[in-house]
């Protein structure tokens, strides 16, 4: 069974996003991570990745403030050399918060057109920081792979 970065997918290019690692799940859907340390994942966002306003690399990108990257788009392993993840805590903290910023704006506007949802649509986001004990109203998250067992 792998673990960790192993199953994190690949890092995006840019400035600000190499730092993120998306995995394809079922479909078009995407799970968007950080990493504060080593041995712990931040799940950014996870939704569509589809050419629309509901696009999960678009909301990122809302999030950051930032274009779409001219760098050239090599999908590197999640995982360095070593097999580690491009952990760095600042860098984890700063895009959870502005994955959170952006889930708030939002909430506030769908809030203000009359309807009581309180999400981005399209996006899930989960702010969960490297720490021991959990704050109130977070959820622990572990990145592991599913592999068929020997039994079935």
């Amino acid at each position: 069974m792998r673990h960790g970065c192993a199953v994190a997918g690949y890092r995006l290019a840019g400035a600000r996003l190499d730092h993120v690692c998306s995995r394809h799940l079922y479909g078009n859907d995407r799970l968007l991570t950080a990493w504060p340390c080593l041995d712990h994942a931040v799940i950014l966002a996870v939704g569509p990745h589809e050419m629309t306003a509901r696009d999960v690399y678009g909301l990122l990108l809302t999030a950051l403030g930032i274009e779409t990257p001219q760098a050239e788009r090599e999908k590197p392993s999640c995982c360095d050399e070593l097999g580690n993840p491009p952990a760095d805590t600042q860098a984890a903290e700063s895009l959870a918060g502005a994955i959170e910023a952006l889930a708030r704006r939002s909430a506030k506007t769908v809030r203000g057109r009359g309807r009581s949802q309180r999400e981005t649509p399209g996006c899930v986001s989960a702010r969960a920081r490297a720490r021991p004990g959990l704050e109130p109203g977070m959820t622990p998250y572990a990145l592991t792979s599913a592999e068929p067992s020997a039994s079935g």
